[in-house]
């Protein structure tokens, strides 16, 4: 019986180590990291698969406004 991973519907590698780093630079102090571990318990029939993500700026948002046309009313 085969499982596919839930967030990309990929079929896991159930006979070999795999694994993958993201890192994003960005402006305001933006750092990410993402990664992913696969290895096999037993091979051929079952697999571990692990994932982080971290995601760090410094806080600063610009607010964003919501403004609402009364003119155009949808009743």
């Amino acid at each position: 019986m085969l499982l596919l991973d839930s967030i990309s519907g990929r079929i896991p590698d159930l006979n070999e180590k795999v694994g993958n780093l993201l890192v994003t630079l960005g402006d305001q102090s933006t750092l990410n990291f993402s990664g992913t571990i696969g290895v096999p318990i037993v091979e051929g029939k079952s697999a571990f698969r692990l994932f982080a993500y971290r995601e760090q700026d410094d806080g600063f948002r610009q607010p964003r406004r919501l403004t609402v046309d009364l003119r155009h009313r949808f009743w």
